[in-house]
């Protein structure tokens, strides 16, 4: 055998053994040497978008709530995508070359993942319906889909339309156990944009946090806005946790339900809240 041939040989076990041994190696790469993407999603609002509006072409791994019946709105997912939780470690094994995190992840984590040279984009948490299509652009911009991200954030900001609440009309939210997101939240947005005012003049509600059935009550909004866990599938979830006192105050008729699933992370799935608040006014 030629020297020239064994230094050849030589040359590629050791590019072998590198690859191999590295834990940020990429997938395999096509003909024209570009790394095959692969896509890790950290949480489960990121889930929803990503996979509903832009698939699951490159996708290696979610979020562990993505399966969830109590937050996801993903029907059924590949059991072959892997299911984690946001560690450095088990995203790092993944070999990523795009991770999609949110705003409020963990700080130490993201630094790992910073050091490690892997590409992340941040997903921010929303607080109002129109960063959904904020949000979109971001994903659809990160996996290379821009032109399928500006259709569905187009459809979103028409869907929205304008906010117009009436201040003589009061809604408010209220979770089973007494908490209540306040002014800067998704349902209160979406109580603006149904035509109601989503705090009184009083305030009361406006800030995020726990409150006793008592002052609920004595706030008298004209209707109040509660979480349909009966359209929910999950046999762990009792269907009505809410205080005897609070349906005895409000009668049906001043009970608006929304699943939680569609105000507890925004997705393009969020501006249906608009109308069955407005359909909640209507009984």
């Amino acid at each position: 055998m030629g020297r020239q041939c064994r230094l050849f040989i030589a040359a590629v076990c050791a590019l072998l053994f590198i690859g191999a041994a590295s834990p940020y190696a990429h997938a395999s790469t096509t003909a024209n040497h570009a790394a095959t993407p692969r896509i890790v999603s950290t949480n489960i609002c990121i889930d929803n978008i990503l996979i509903h509006i832009f698939g699951t072409t490159h996708l290696v791994a979610v979020s562990n709530l993505v399966d969830d019946p109590l937050y996801s709105q993903v029907p059924f997912l590949d059991p072959a995508i892997e299911r984690i939780s946001f560690d450095a470690e088990n995203i790092l094994r993944l070999r990523p070359s795009l991770v999609l995190i949110s705003n409020f992840s963990n700080h130490r984590v993201v630094k790992m993942l910073r050091d490690s040279g892997v590409t992340m984009v941040t997903v921010p948490f929303a607080t109002k319906l129109s960063d959904i299509s904020q949000n979109i652009q971001i994903i659809g911009n990160a996996v290379q889909q821009n032109a399928k991200a500006k259709i569905a954030s187009e459809a979103i900001r028409q869907q929205l339309g304008i906010a117009t609440p009436k201040a003589d009309q009061f809604a408010l939210h209220v979770t089973s156990n007494n908490y209540i997101y306040g002014r800067h939240s998704l349902i209160s947005d979406a109580v603006s944009y149904a035509g109601l005012a989503p705090v009184n003049e009083q305030g009361f509600g406006a800030n995020a946090g726990f409150y006793n059935v008592e002052s609920i009550i004595a706030s008298n909004p004209d209707h109040l806005i509660v979480d349909d866990v009966g359209a929910i599938a999950s046999p762990n979830l009792r269907h009505d946790r809410y205080h005897p006192a609070l349906k005895t105050a409000f009668p049906h008729k001043q009970r608006i339900k929304i699943d939680p699933r569609l105000w507890s992370c925004a997705h393009q799935l969020t501006p249906q809240i608009i109308d069955m608040i407005k359909q909640g006014m209507r009984k």
